[in-house]
């Protein structure tokens, strides 16, 4: 993920889009990450005829993985940010 941008004007501020935009990726991909293995999951569900485990399973561990991920991402950016 890349630094935001310094606008082009006068006062040097960081525009809103700037700063927004990767928020905004990250809030949609870990909707669909998290939505894609939780319906996985309660497919597993419904092919092996168990309960909620699977469904659980994959809700937990797209969760617990996305959430690493998006803390990496913050991590580096502030690293990158501060350089």
């Amino acid at each position: 993920m890349n630094a935001p941008k310094k606008s082009s004007g006068k006062s040097g501020r960081i525009s809103k889009r700037a700063v927004w935009t990767p928020l905004l990726g990250m809030g949609i991909e870990l909707g669909a990450v998290v939505a894609v293995f939780t319906f996985g999951g309660y497919w597993a569900d419904q092919h092996f005829q168990t309960e909620l485990w699977w469904t659980l399973g994959g809700f937990f561990f797209s969760l617990i993985g996305m959430t690493y991920l998006i803390i990496k991402r913050a991590i580096q950016q502030f690293f990158n940010d501060s350089e």
